[in-house]
C-alpha cells in the first residue's frame, strides 16, 4: 500500500520468530520452543501462526507481541513523510478503538497489539484491519461507512482466541455475538467471545467448534432488534439440542447491541453481564413475557413454551433443575408444567400450528405491501385462526365442555320441512337441475332462520349479485314483487335484521371460514358448491368439489353451525360429484319444478325417514313458498 509500511505476512513472521528461538520442535500445526519470557529449561512455549502460549509462565499473546520481544522489525519503513502519515493514521486508529471499547490511549494501543488490530487503508477509507482469529480478517473504516471481509473460514470469528483464554475456562461462559465489536467488547473484559458476523458463520459450526473445545456453557448476546430476536430463538433451540447450558444477555431496549450498551453504560453493562449467568433460557422467557403470568389461560401458553424449551434440551437433568428453580422463583405450578409435559406430542402439534400461522401472517404482510386488497387478505388470515386453538387431551371428568347445553336444545325445524330436524354441524344438501328452485328455497329458509328462530344467518352467493339477491329476499320478507322493491323497502329490511343477517358475494373457501369464525352464524347458505373459489390445484373437478365439501363440514363443526349447501344435478338427477356430498350430508333434498310448484324428495335423512316427498306452491310474484299437505313416503330409514 503506497505510503504505508509493508507488513510481514503470518508465514514470514512465523519463520522469522522461529529463527530467534531456542530448542524449536516442529509439529503439524504448531511449534514448541524455550520461552523467552522466563528461565525455561524444557520447551514450554507453544506457537502458531496466530499467537503463543507458555505452559510455564502462562504468558500469552499474538505473534506480533512475541516478535517485538525478540527484537524483530515488522516491516520496511519508508521516508520521513511516509512515517509521519503512518503515525497519524495509527493515532486515529488507536483513538477509534479507544472510543469503541472505552479504553485510554495506551490501553487501546496494547489491546490492538494483543488482538492483532492494525491501522490501515482500504481504497479511500482510513480504518483498522481486525484479525478475526479464524484465518479471516475484516476492514472497518473509522467513519463506519465501509466494511470489508476477507477470507472463507467456516469457524466463527475469534475462534483462535479461545486458546488464549484457556486458563480458568471453567469459570467462563463463551459469549456468542452477531457483530465484531460486540465480541471485542467481551474480550476487552477478559471473557471469551465468538462472533457470527451477522450470519456469515453458521451457528451449527460455532456450536460444533465449542463442543470440540469441551465448552458446554454459552451466553447468547444478539442485537436488540427484530432480526436479532428471531435469530436468538433459533440459536437457543439449536444450542439446547446440542447439549449446551444456555443463558441470555439482555440489552436494554434503548441500545441496539452489546457494544453500544457497553460504551454508554459500562457499569450497568458489567452488572447485566454478571446477571446473565443466572438468566438461563427458562428465566429469560418468563421475564420476556410477563403478561403470560396474568391468568390461568395465559399461563398455559407459558407452560407450553417452557415445555418446548425443555423438550429441546439434550441435558434433561440440568434443564430440569433450572426449570424447577425458574418455576419456584415466579410462583408457577410444577404440576401444571408437568401436565403440559405429559401432553408433549399435542403441544408439539399446537406449537407447529402457531408457527405456521406466524409464517402465514408474514406472507400476508408481503401480499398487502405488494398491493393485494387488505380486506381479502384479512378474511384469508382469519381462516387460519382455528389453528391457534389449544389441543387438549382430557378425560371426561376433566372436560368441562361436555357439560354444555345439549345439542337437542339447539336443533332447528323448518316449517317448510316439518319432517326434518337439523342439528349444529349438519349439512343440508339441496340438489336440483338449473332453475328448479334451489335459490328460492334457500332464501325462504334464510328468512325463517332470521324471523322465526331469531338466529344469525350467512348467505354466500356466486351466480347472483348480492344486491339482486337482497332484492329477492326483500320481496319474500315484505310480500312484494322484487321489481317493485324501493330503497325505503331495502332500508326497512336492513333495520329488521340488523346485526343478524349477512350476504356475501364470491367468497373463497378460506374467506367463508374466516367470516363464520367472526360472525358466528347459526346457519350458513352456500349457493352453490361448485362455484366456491378454492386456492390450490386439483387433479380433477371431483377432487376439488370433495375438498370444498370436506372443508364446509369442518367449518360447520368448528362453528356449531348448519350448512345449507346448494348443488347442481347431472342428467341422471344426481348431485354432481355426489359421493363426498352424500357422505357428509345429514339430509339430502332433491328438487323438481313443475309449473307453479316445486316438488321435493328426502333422499337421505340421518335422523328420520328417507323417501318422504312433498310439494310447495310458489308465489312467483314474491318468490314465497307455501307448503301443500301432500306428503307421501317411498321408504323408511336413515343412512
Amino acid at each position: 500500500m503506497m505510503g504505508m509500511k509493508e507488513e510481514k505476512g503470518p508465514e514470514a513472521l512465523f519463520e522469522e520468530v522461529l529463527k530467534r528461538l531456542k530448542q524449536v520442535r516442529l509439529y503439524k500445526d504448531y511449534a514448541m520452543a524455550l520461552c523467552p519470557f522466563h528461565d525455561d529449561h524444557e520447551p514450554s512455549l507453544k506457537l502458531t501462526k496466530r499467537g503463543f502460549f507458555c505452559f510455564g509462565c502462562k504468558k500469552r499473546g499474538t505473534l506480533r507481541v512475541l516478535a517485538r520481544r525478540l527484537g524483530i522489525e515488522e516491516g520496511i519503513e519508508g521516508g520521513k513523510e511516509e512515517r509521519e502519515e503512518e503515525r497519524e493514521l495509527e493515532k486515529r486508529a488507536v483513538e477509534y478503538i479507544a472510543s469503541r471499547l472505552r479504553l485510554d490511549y495506551e490501553s487501546a494501543k496494547a489491546f490492538m497489539l494483543k488482538w492483532n488490530i492494525q491501522a490501515g487503508k482500504y481504497g479511500a477509507y482510513e480504518g483498522v484491519y481486525i484479525d478475526l482469529w479464524n484465518g479471516d480478517r475484516k476492514f472497518r473504516s473509522i467513519l463506519g461507512k465501509e466494511y470489508r471481509h476477507f477470507g472463507n473460514s467456516e469457524e466463527p470469528a475469534f475462534a483462535g482466541a479461545i486458546d488464549l483464554l484457556e486458563e480458568g475456562m471453567e469459570w467462563y461462559a463463551v459469549a456468542i455475538c452477531e457483530g465484531t465489536f460486540d465480541a471485542l467488547t467481551f474480550l476487552r473484559l477478559g471473557n471469551p467471545a465468538l462472533s457470527l458476523e451477522g450470519k456469515k458463520y453458521k451457528i451449527e459450526k460455532c456450536l460444533e467448534f465449542l463442543r470440540s473445545k469441551g465448552i458446554g456453557r454459552i451466553i447468547i448476546a444478539f442485537d436488540n432488534d427484530e432480526a436479532g430476536e428471531e435469530y436468538r430463538e433459533e440459536t437457543i433451540k439449536k444450542a439446547l439440542e446440542a447439549g449446551f447450558l444456555v443463558s441470555v444477555f439482555e440489552i436494554p431496549p434503548q441500545y441496539k447491541d452489546v457494544n453500544e450498551f457497553f460504551v454508554a453504560k459500562k457499569e450497568a453493562f458489567c452488572d447485566a453481564f454478571k446477571e446473565s449467568f443466572k438468566n438461563n433460557v427458562f428465566v429469560w422467557y418468563i421475564k420476556k413475557h410477563p403478561k403470560l403470568l396474568e391468568n390461568v389461560e395465559k399461563q398455559r401458553l407459558l407452560y407450553m413454551k417452557l415445555v418446548e424449551l425443555y423438550d429441546k434440551a439434550r441435558d434433561k437433568k440440568t434443564a430440569h433443575e433450572l426449570l424447577v428453580n425458574a418455576l419456584n422463583e415466579y410462583g408457577l405450578s410444577y404440576d401444571e408444567w408437568l401436565h403440559e409435559l405429559e401432553q408433549i406430542e399435542l403441544t408439539r402439534i399446537e406449537i407447529a400450528r402457531r408457527e405456521e400461522f406466524v409464517n402465514r401472517l408474514k406472507e400476508a404482510i408481503k401480499e398487502v405491501e405488494a398491493g393485494a386488497d387488505p380486506q381479502s387478505v384479512l378474511f384469508s388470515l382469519q381462516s387460519y385462526l382455528s389453528l391457534l386453538r389449544p389441543v387438549n387431551a382430557k378425560t371426561i371428568d376433566e372436560d368441562e365442555e361436555l357439560l354444555e347445553e345439549g345439542f337437542s336444545e339447539e336443533r332447528i325445524r323448518f316449517t317448510l320441512l316439518p319432517e326434518i330436524e337439523l342439528y349444529p354441524s349438519d349439512i343440508l344438501l339441496v340438489s336440483a337441475k338449473t332453475k328448479a328452485g334451489k335459490t328460492t328455497l334457500a332464501l325462504n329458509l334464510f328468512y325463517e332462520v332470521l324471523e322465526t328462530h331469531k338466529h344469525k344467518a350467512l348467505y354466500v352467493t356466486y351466480e347472483i349479485n348480492k344486491a339482486q339477491l337482497f332484492e329477492m329476499f326483500c320481496g319474500i320478507v315484505l310480500g312484494k314483487n322484487m321489481k317493485s322493491i324501493t330503497l325505503e323497502d331495502k332500508q326497512k329490511v336492513r333495520e329488521m335484521y340488523a346485526k343478524r343477517a349477512m350476504i356475501q358475494y364470491n367468497l373463497t373457501l378460506e374467506e367463508i371460514s374466516a367470516v363464520a369464525s367472526v360472525f358466528k352464524p347459526a346457519v350458513i347458505f352456500v349457493d352453490y358448491d361448485q362455484q366456491v373459489i378454492v386456492n390450490g390445484r386439483f387433479e380433477t373437478e371431483e377432487r376439488r368439489v370433495a375438498h370444498i365439501v370436506r372443508t364446509l363440514k369442518k367449518i360447520a363443526v368448528e362453528n356449531k353451525a348448519i350448512v345449507v349447501l346448494l348443488s347442481q344435478e347431472n342428467d341422471e338427477e344426481r348431485a354432481r360429484y355426489s359421493r363426498e356430498k352424500e357422505f357428509y350430508a345429514s339430509v339430502h333434498l332433491h328438487l323438481d319444478k313443475n309449473e307453479d310448484e316445486i316438488e321435493y324428495e328426502v333422499r337421505l335423512n340421518r335422523y328420520g325417514r328417507a323417501g318422504v316427498k312433498g310439494v310447495w306452491k310458489v308465489d312467483f310474484n314474491t318468490r314465497t313458498l307455501i307448503s301443500v299437505p301432500t306428503l307421501t313416503t317411498k321408504g323408511i330409514g336413515g343412512r
